[in-house]
């Protein structure tokens, strides 16, 4: 018989699955801004899996202030990540990652575990022109 593993089998949590951190959008373009503007996005996902997830850091450039949704995102429902870019130290067109970690984390944990590691991308455009 195969080994199964003894998370898989038992314990208060069996019925859980793994989570899945879905973007609605994975790419959106500000398209042409003035320097010094600071446009604004939000970045929806689902959970898409089976189990709740919670986001742990989300980073891109210094030039991008980021804050997104800090409670548990359960099974089939959205959350957000907001993103406001500074344009003021840039110019010419710039294509931005954000980088999502994220955890699978049921309701009696305390703390996630670093196997239940999730790794998402989104990503942004935008052309920074000199104002007139």
């Amino acid at each position: 018989a195969d080994h199964i593993p003894a998370r898989a089998v038992g314990g208060p949590n069996f019925q859980f699955g793994d989570p899945s951190l879905e973007f609605e959008e994975q790419f959106h373009d500000f398209g042409q801004i003035v320097k010094g503007e600071k446009p604004k996005h939000t970045f929806a996902f689902y959970n898409r899996g089976t189990a709740p997830l919670i986001i742990d850091m989300v980073s891109a450039c210094e030039c991008t202030e980021l804050d997104w949704t800090r409670s548990l995102v359960y099974p089939g429902k959205k959350g957000h990540i907001y993103v406001e870019y500074d344009s003021s130290d840039r110019e010419g067109e710039q294509e931005v990652t954000m980088d999502v970690i994220a955890y699978k984390m049921l309701p009696d944990q305390e703390e996630p575990l670093e196997e239940d590691m999730i790794l998402a991308q989104a990503r942004f455009r935008v052309f920074v022109k000199e104002k007139e």
